[in-house]
């Protein structure tokens, strides 16, 4: 008989592990639609087509990923919504931050969570930087003005200078 060999240690340890994986499965749905995402619709069929614990346990592994890049890329995404100053704004150089994490989510849900996280952290990296790189690019403005007006008063001194010089004295009387 099957029941012979049925090892119910070993069934149970198999429940309790499907078990947590739905729980993680559900938990990974509900934090990608508060995000507006999808998860990877192969979970199902990975879920029931594993035959071993080792399986089950990859794809525990694989949620468990997918969770983590997920949160990366909501932090992102919180960080684009920030409100910016206008040095910041000025810093960012063509930067679209929504775009970004558009792309970071859609990477996401295709299961490039590589892709996703190297997205969402790079944005985030550089919405810290847009401050400062807006303070430079004023700084540089402002320097390129301020040489601009001293090479115009230069210019102004030696051609009143010139046109001094050409002049014939003029006779006291």
């Amino acid at each position: 008989l099957a029941l012979d060999r049925w090892d119910f240690e070993d069934a149970t340890d198999l429940i309790d592990q499907a078990e947590a994986l739905l729980a993680a499965r559900d938990t990974l749905a509900a934090a990608a639609a508060d995000q507006g995402l999808a998860p990877d619709p192969a979970f199902e069929t990975a879920y029931q087509d594993a035959d071993s614990p080792s399986e089950l346990a990859a794809l525990g592994d694989r949620t468990d990923r997918s969770l983590a890049a997920l949160a990366v890329v909501g932090v992102a995404r919180e960080a684009a919504e920030r409100p910016r100053d206008w040095l910041a704004e000025m810093g960012m150089d063509g930067l679209d931050p929504a775009g970004t994490v558009a792309q970071a989510g859609g990477a996401w849900e295709a299961g490039d969570h590589d892709a996703a996280e190297s997205l969402a952290n790079g944005l985030v990296a550089r919405l810290a930087a847009a401050p400062d790189a807006g303070r430079n690019r004023l700084l540089a403005m402002i320097g390129a003005i301020a040489a601009g007006l001293v090479a115009l008063l230069i210019v102004l001194l030696v051609v009143r200078q010139a046109r001094g010089s050409r002049r014939p004295p003029q006779s006291v009387g």
